[in-house]
């Protein structure tokens, strides 16, 4: 089955290099507030990292082995809903020593045998290169992004408020422009400007797909200026023909009544009888010796001669 534009380039942002251990915190933390999943049982407490994807789930379980020296187990479960998938899961509890996460990045505070919710630690995401971190962790962790050959449209869809503001706060700071909307109690953080898609994929490292992203946005932009100017074409055809055909309907007009005609005069109407589906520029061209501003003129003044007679019959 042929991947969604949103699969390949969380495929491609799986492979992306691993930078400082500033930078893995931070997208650890976009992907725990994106994806995460708290749980509670038997009176402990404990974060739920999953993916349909292995490779992303490999990615955030390799990361927390280089920042915590920990062995990482990863679930795979085959579900039925909404269709047929193995979703793979990671659980992170704070006595254990990837626990550490859950405090670092603010989503527990105090101790691992004494804590309580705490708040985003937006401390993180102020160091070099995080805030593109914790935008890579949040797409592979709820990012969408249409195929642009349908639509422009990149969306972050959370149920995390306060990292949702922070989410969209950033995104404004660094010239993106996004927009923040309710869907189903969840909050969608979206970017509709090709621009500013780009620009995000730039950011987290989606070089592969932003490339894919400007040709077909370049491929469409040369569509829509060979329809317009295709539509331009026939439109001015259009008024050349009909314009050839008021003159030689006054030409015929003037014959018919015999009404003398200057040399001037007379050569006009010769080159539109014998050239009806010229324009004006052709007719010049034709003559060798008479401009388009004075053929134009002239067959002002033939139409006037016509209306003219018109008038008295």
């Amino acid at each position: 089955m042929e991947k969604s534009f949103s699969t390949v380039t969380r495929l491609e942002l799986a492979k992306v290099k691993f930078g400082k251990e500033s930078q893995l915190l931070a997208e650890l933390a976009g992907f725990s507030f994106s994806s995460g999943n708290i749980k509670l049982g038997r009176g402990a407490l404990s974060l739920e990292l999953a993916s349909e994807n292995e490779e992303i789930i490999m990615r955030v379980a390799a990361m927390l082995k280089r920042l915590y020296s920990c062995f990482v187990e990863i679930k795979a479960v085959e579900k039925n809903q909404p269709k047929k998938h193995i979703s793979y899961s990671i659980e992170i509890m704070p006595q254990n020593p990837e626990g550490k996460l859950l405090f670092e990045i603010g989503l527990l505070t105090g101790s691992a045998d004494d804590y309580s919710f705490g708040e985003l630690n937006k401390e993180i995401f102020s160091f070099e290169g995080c805030f593109e971190a914790m935008l890579r962790g949040a797409f592979l962790g709820c990012g969408v992004l249409c195929d642009p050959q349908k639509d422009y449209r990149m969306e972050f869809v959370l149920s995390h408020d306060e990292f949702a503001g922070v989410l969209l706060e950033k995104l404004v700071e660094n010239n993106i422009q996004a927009r923040i909307a309710k869907r189903k109690e969840r909050n969608v953080i979206y970017i509709n400007q090709m621009e500013n898609i780009s620009d995000v994929l730039i950011f987290i490292g989606a070089a592969n797909a932003m490339l894919e992203f400007e040709e077909v946005r370049v491929q469409k932009d040369v569509k829509n200026n060979l329809n317009r100017s295709d539509n331009c074409f026939f439109a001015n055809t259009g008024k050349a023909i009909n314009a050839a055909q008021r003159q030689i309907e006054d030409i015929n007009a003037l014959f018919k009544a015999k009404v003398f005609l200057t040399p001037a005069l007379k050569q006009a109407c010769d080159l539109r009888l014998n050239n009806p589906d010229a324009t004006l520029s052709q007719l010049a061209q034709i003559s060798g010796r008479t401009t388009k501003s004075a053929l134009n003129k002239r067959f002002i003044k033939i139409h006037q001669m016509s209306e003219e007679l018109k008038d008295k019959s």
